[in-house]
C-alpha cells in the first residue's frame, strides 16, 4: 500500500474515532476542555494540543522538530551527519485515577525523522578493499524510518487538571519505529562496478549493526501546559 494513502487513511480514522467518542453522552462531562503544551525532549522541541474526551480520557496531537550536526566514525570512515527530527504524535491518554497526574498513553506517531551523512576522503576502506577518492568520489548516506510508528508509554501531569491553569507534564515511552532503512551512495562513475557494489553492500551491513539498535527509540519529554 502507498504510505501516503495509508497515512491519510490512518489520520482520518483516528480523527473520526476521537470525534465520535467525544460526542457520546458519557463524554460530555469533561469534553470541551482544551490545553496547549510547549515541550522538549528526545523527539525535539514542539507543541501539542490536549482535548478532554471523558473524565479519565484525553486526546493529544502535536508537532516536534529539531536538527543538529555532528560527526561519527563508522567502519573506519568518518562521516559528517545531520539528524532532522520531525514527528506528529496522535495519542490517547488514560488517567486511571481521577484528579491524579499519572497516565497511560498509546497511539501512533507520524515519523518523518531522517539522518543524512556525507564524507570526502583521499582513501576509503569499503568492505574488504581500499579505494582512492578518484574511484569513490563523495560518499553519502541516508537513514529513514517507518513513517507510521506505534507509541506506548506512561506520563505524569494532566494538562486538563482542574486544580490550576498551568501544569507541568512529563512523558516516558518507546517509539516502535522499525528497523531503519540505510542507503550509501558513491558519487563517481566507478560506483557502478559490480565488485564495488558488493563491497559497498558489506559496508552497509556493517553500519546497520549500529543503526538497527535504534528501531526502539526512547521517548522522554518535559513540558508546561496551559488550560484554556
Amino acid at each position: 500500500m502507498n504510505i501516503g494513502i495509508f497515512k491519510k487513511s490512518l489520520q482520518h480514522f483516528l480523527s473520526t474515532a476521537l470525534i465520535t467518542f467525544a460526542l457520546t453522552p458519557a463524554a460530555f462531562a469533561d469534553a470541551g476542555d482544551i490545553a496547549l503544551t510547549a515541550k522538549g525532549g528526545t523527539l525535539g522541541l514542539g507543541a501539542e494540543v490536549t482535548v478532554g474526551l471523558a473524565q479519565t480520557f484525553n486526546a493529544r496531537v502535536g508537532y516536534n522538530t529539531f536538527s543538529y550536526n555532528s560527526n561519527s566514525v563508522q567502519s573506519d570512515i568518518e562521516y559528517d551527519y545531520k539528524v532532522n527530527f520531525k514527528s506528529i504524535p496522535l495519542l490517547v491518554d488514560w488517567h486511571p485515577y481521577v484528579d491524579k497526574g499519572f497516565r497511560v498513553s498509546a497511539g501512533v506517531v507520524i515519523n518523518n525523522t531522517e539522518i543524512t551523512a556525507a564524507t570526502s576522503q583521499s582513501t576509503y576502506t569499503i568492505g574488504d578493499y581500499t579505494y582512492f577518492a578518484s574511484q569513490v568520489g563523495m560518499l553519502t548516506g541516508r537513514v529513514d524510518f517507518n513513517q507510521v510508528a506505534p507509541y506506548a508509554g506512561i506520563g505524569w501531569g494532566n494538562a486538563l487538571s482542574k486544580g490550576s491553569s498551568l501544569t507541568v507534564v512529563a512523558d516516558i515511552g518507546v517509539l516502535f519505529q522499525g528497523t531503519p532503512q540505510l542507503e550509501l551512495i558513491a558519487h563517481s562513475p566507478y560506483a557502478t562496478n559490480p565488485e564495488f557494489q558488493r563491497q559497498l553492500a558489506k559496508e552497509v551491513a556493517d553500519i546497520k549493526t549500529t543503526t538497527d539498535k535504534i528501531k526502539y527509540y526512547p521517548v522522554f519529554s518535559l513540558g508546561l501546559a496551559y488550560k484554556f
